[in-house]
């Protein structure tokens, strides 16, 4: 069994590392389009695009790989903390039955299902790896050849055009994951869900595979404030595997596992673990929320503007590093000045978006989760900058 807190947590490692690849993907094009500037409007444009164009390839393709290296040792690593997670607390309560479990390392079975889960969760993140340089370049191309056709035509002087440009890039990112149904998400969003996800489902099949061979039947789910309304029916609960036992519900068409809106589902922060009647206690409350004087659905509305707020300041953080990369690499005095009255407007909405989060918090009392503010590659230099121009920027 892995805890709601657990599961909100496991992803990070590999959130972060992901977030801070498409930081330095931003950052890399926002000062190419920067170095495009005195060729945009002439007839060599399109040679110094193809030149950008092959070297920003490279450096994205071995970017991507060193960070598809690391990926992968990360979720060998989460998976194999999240099994010992979960077989130490399964492991108590069937000896606490009188079961002496298999060791899972001695167990073929349970090892295929660990090295399943392991490699297609790692499939799935080399698929993103693919689609965040598709889009990168996309975002390249796209940016240049704007602000090249803002020129040529005369709509736009080139420093407005860069300026135009490198704010686009910074508002927009430079990659997204798409989804078979047609949607589409953010490379972090994506890469929490992959994660978690598929982290969950792996504890889940081995979990249930060991109740299987050690004869247990019954099962509780964990439960926590303010759970989506859907699993909110029936967290905390006591369910029959087989769906023959008249006391309790069954628990696949009660928690819609093995359904992706159930029971360890997309981005589920719940799960279960071996139950035995008439000697197992249950753990969990059916409703956190109303246990501690207040309502599930008021408390999950509260959390997911506070996901809204943290995703905010995330967006906010990313534009401010995008501006500021470019400023630095920018050497003509107009354009210099633009993007630093740029960074500056970015600087005062990030902090603005801190001091809303700051007092929704205070208002609800509600804990800061600062991991969830922060972004890869974001360091004190860029927040110290960010903090200086705000103050500058709130006295002009």
């Amino acid at each position: 069994m892995l805890t709601p807190k657990y599961l909100m947590d496991v992803a990070e490692p590999v959130r972060q590392l992901f977030s801070g690849i498409e930081q330095q993907m931003a950052c890399d094009i926002a000062e190419r389009i920067v170095k495009a500037g005195s060729y945009i409007g002439k007839v060599d444009y399109n040679v110094f695009k193809g030149k950008q164009f092959g070297k920003l390839t490279r450096e994205l393709r071995s970017m991507l790989r060193k960070g598809q290296a690391i990926s992968k040792q990360q979720i060998q690593r989460l998976m194999t903390e999240s099994v010992t997670e979960s077989v130490k607390t399964d492991d108590a309560i069937f000896r606490a039955a009188g079961i002496e479990p298999i060791p899972v390392a001695d167990s073929p079975a349970q090892q295929a299902i660990i090295l399943q889960g392991t490699q297609s969760t790692a499939q799935l993140m080399e698929n993103y790896t693919h689609t965040m340089a598709t889009s990168s370049y996309q975002a390249f191309t796209s940016s240049l050849d704007q602000a090249y056709l803002s020129v040529v035509t005369g709509s736009s002087d080139y420093v407005s055009a860069i300026r135009h440009a490198v704010n686009e890039l910074a508002s927009n990112g430079v990659s997204s994951f798409s989804y078979a149904s047609g949607a589409h998400t953010s490379v972090e969003a994506g890469v929490r869900r992959a994660i978690l996800t598929g982290i969950n489902q792996t504890v889940a099949k081995l979990a249930l595979a060991r109740c299987d061979e050690f004869g247990t039947d019954l099962v509780e789910t964990t439960s926590h404030a303010g759970a989506r309304p859907t699993h909110e029916v029936w967290q905390g609960m006591v369910f029959s595997i087989s769906g023959r036992n008249p006391h309790y519900g069954d628990f696949y068409a009660d928690t819609g596992y093995g359904e992706g809106d159930g029971l360890c589902g997309w981005n589920c922060y719940h799960s279960f673990y071996p139950y035995f009647d008439g000697l197992s206690t249950q753990a969990f409350e059916h409703d956190p929320s109303a246990a501690a004087g207040r309502d599930n659905d008021e408390d999950y509305e509260l959390q997911q503007k506070q996901r809204y707020y943290e995703r905010m300041i995330r967006e906010a953080k990313r534009r401010c590093e995008v501006i500021n990369a470019a400023r630095e690499e920018a050497n003509d005095p107009a354009l210099v000045e633009g993007l630093t009255k740029d960074f500056e407007d970015a600087s005062v909405v990030l902090k603005r978006r801190e001091a809303k989060l700051r007092n929704f918090l205070n208002e609800h009392g509600r804990t800061r989760l600062r991991d969830r503010e922060s972004i890869g590659n974001w360091n004190r230099s860029i927040s110290g900058r960010a903090v200086w121009a705000n103050r500058k920027a709130s006295g002009r």
